[in-house]
């Protein structure tokens, strides 16, 4: 989490994290069960560490998975999508 405090988020992973939300709302009024993925090994959008504090967060507050590219397609083929 220091890291996170110590480097401020860049202008475009806001724009990121912006139209993944609107895509996650879209996805919600076409079906509501379905999930929404982030891959990325960006520190913002990926667990830093065991705990993944902001991973957690955008998770809770916007229904979008986030996690490392190796991790989501774990998680795609758990899932059967891939």
């Amino acid at each position: 989490m220091l890291k996170l405090k110590e480097q401020p988020v860049e202008d475009s992973d806001k724009k990121i994290l912006a139209e993944t939300i609107y895509l996650r709302n879209r996805q919600i009024e076409a079906d509501s069960k379905a999930k929404m993925y982030l891959a990325s090994t960006d520190y913002h959008f990926s667990p830093l560490d065991s705990e993944g504090h902001t991973t957690d967060e955008i998770r809770r507050r916007f229904g979008i998975i986030c996690d490392w590219p190796d991790k989501i397609a774990h998680s795609l083929k758990a899932d059967g999508i891939m």
